[in-house]
């Protein structure tokens, strides 16, 4: 299991849809800085494609004051996305 980490807003590029089409069915995906906007595009294909294993950091959210649109499960704290880490073989950082 690998997780792939995007910092890149999925409006603005295609970092996200990338990191989509790389995962495999195990796969995590955490959006974190800029790319917690995706909450604001319920038709980004992420949440179509794999709305369980996709995560948002709750620090990025809480810091562009939009925590509140992110569901309760979609989103991470530091402690949790360090769990995670652990729990996977490897990371991936997408620029």
């Amino acid at each position: 299991m690998l997780l792939h980490i995007v910092n890149r807003a999925p409006q603005f590029g295609e970092t996200a849809s990338q990191a989509l089409r790389a995962m495999g069915p195990e796969d995590q995906l955490v959006l974190i800085e800029d790319a917690v906007v995706a909450v604001l595009d319920q038709a980004w294909q992420g949440w179509a494609l794999a709305p369980e294993r996709i995560f948002v950091m709750e620090e990025d959210l809480q810091a562009r004051g939009i925590l509140a649109l992110a569901a309760p499960q979609q989103r991470v704290d530091v402690n949790t996305f360090v769990k995670l880490s652990a729990k996977c073989q490897r990371t991936i950082s997408w620029h």
